[in-house]
């Protein structure tokens, strides 16, 4: 990813942590957990700051919610099998 950095810093039994940081000067922007009400993946901001986000910043992030979202949903269809 060009502009944000998403790596893996907790796996639970079902789901993930991701922390999201800046390429830039690797800031932590915010992190990617699973949202139990909302049955998906999630993006929260850091609250210590305000951030600025380019159109290509949220396809980035964009992207990589729908990839988990759908690598969730597949092995919970597994499960059902």
């Amino acid at each position: 990813m060009a502009h944000i950095k998403i790596e893996k810093v907790e796996e639970k039994a079902k789901t993930s942590v991701f922390e999201v940081s800046s390429n830039h000067d690797g800031t932590v922007l915010g992190k990617i957990f699973w949202h139990g009400p909302w049955r998906q993946y999630v993006f929260e901001p850091m609250r210590l700051y305000g951030t600025v986000w380019s159109s290509d910043c949220l396809k980035e992030l964009e992207g990589f919610l729908e990839v988990e979202n759908a690598k969730h949903r597949a092995l919970l269809n597994l499960r059902r099998l």
